[in-house]
């Protein structure tokens, strides 16, 4: 008999929902897990173009703003949430390296995913891959955002130059639910500490 599993998603965004999904499935797989997903809007609570811990802090708001709406409607149904996911596109300013001799800002795109586990009243976070931003072009975003500024070079997603392959939002909100579901398993994963740990 199949487990049932309710995911409740701060977005209405039907590639973010798809990415979170496959991510989801990945781990839960069908064969085993009837799965029922809600989603609907959430506040982030942060600039619209979040930097740095912004982009982590707008993707915990999200799922506080998710939950403040969903629960009380499906305790009504008799339904509870196992898991509640947001996403946030941020950009990362927090890295720096030595390049020719002058510290440089390394600016990057990412998404953070955050995932609540109500069963262990948790929260998990992950991250998809990232790519760099010309420091030239950063003032540029901070006056619009990422994406008037991607659209603006009719770009949809991080592309491969080499070979026309690109990571698509739908890709990297799968990434970012990945990453998170992985934290979460390895956090509340129970070790015997008699047995060696093999890696």
């Amino acid at each position: 008999m199949k487990k049932n599993m309710t995911i409740v998603i701060a977005t209405t965004s039907i590639d973010k929902i798809e990415g979170i999904k496959e991510a989801f499935l990945q781990y839960f797989p069908e064969s085993e897990f009837e799965v029922k997903i809600y989603s609907g809007k959430a506040e982030s609570g942060v600039p619209e173009q979040p930097f740095g811990d912004d982009t982590y802090q707008g993707a915990y708001n999200r799922i506080t703003n998710i939950r403040k709406k969903y629960e009380t409607v499906l305790k009504e149904q008799g339904i509870s949430a196992d898991y509640y996911v947001s996403c946030e596109a941020g950009i990362d300013n927090t890295n720096k390296t030595i390049i020719k001799g002058i510290v440089t800002p390394i600016y990057t795109s990412e998404q953070i995913v955050c995932i609540y586990n109500s069963e262990s009243d948790s929260y998990h976070f992950g991250k998809s891959s990232s790519w760099t931003i010309p420091e030239e072009d950063i003032e540029e975003i901070k006056n619009t955002d990422l994406d008037q500024y991607l659209r603006k070079r009719s770009c949809t997603g991080l592309h491969d130059v080499g070979n026309g392959k690109y990571i698509s939002r739908r890709e990297a909100v799968k990434q970012g639910t990945t990453s998170a579901i992985a934290s979460l398993f390895f956090r509340e994963k129970k070790i015997n500490r008699d047995e060696p740990i093999i890696l």
